[in-house]
């Protein structure tokens, strides 16, 4: 049925007619929300810039499925590629606050990611400078003034979580030793 509608909605889109694509997907969401129905509908309302819409279709998505890692990591990637930081900070931070995650650790590991930053800095040796050395760092909100505790917080208590549930952890994951 999936292909159906989204072959549907393409066929509309090549005609130009997309207000009917867009009623044909949302019709589909409306009927039997699917992955694959919330992913092509957002990817089409990207293609055309239209993010306000984009926003729209993510909420239902999260309606529907707020324990999927993929649409919260996704819709935080959409606020940061628009710069809005604090938004894609507070996406993070809900999804985090989640009851049930699919996959936790990727979240957690987008945060991280999130909040990289990449610095460089000048190496220096006995006789001559040496040049310089890129390394990666975090930058917190409230990093001026202190560190942002919150955070360390809430990985401390999923870490402990974790520890006492099971010992699963991804292979090449890294984390923070408290």
């Amino acid at each position: 049925m999936f292909w159906q509608l989204a072959m549907a909605a393409q066929f509309e889109m090549r005609q130009l007619n997309i207000d009917r694509a867009r009623k044909i997907l949302g019709s589909a969401i409306g009927m039997a929300p699917k992955d694959k129905i919330f992913k092509k509908y957002i990817e089409i309302e990207l293609q055309l810039g239209n993010l306000e819409r984009c926003r729209k279709l993510y909420k239902k998505y999260l309606e529907w499925s707020p324990k999927n890692y993929y649409a919260w990591s996704k819709y935080a990637e959409l606020e940061r590629s628009l710069s809005e930081t604090e938004r894609a900070r507070a996406l993070l931070e809900l999804a985090i606050d989640q009851p049930t995650l699919d996959m936790p650790e990727l979240l957690w590991k987008a945060y991280i990611d999130f909040e990289k930053l990449k610095k460089r800095r000048h190496i220096e040796t006995e006789d001559a400078p040496a040049g310089y050395e890129e390394y990666i760092d975090y930058l917190f909100p409230q990093e001026t003034q202190t560190i942002n505790l919150k955070f360390l917080e809430a990985a401390y208590k999923w870490k402990k979580q974790k520890i006492v549930s099971c010992y699963y952890f991804l292979p090449n994951d890294k984390y923070i030793s408290f």
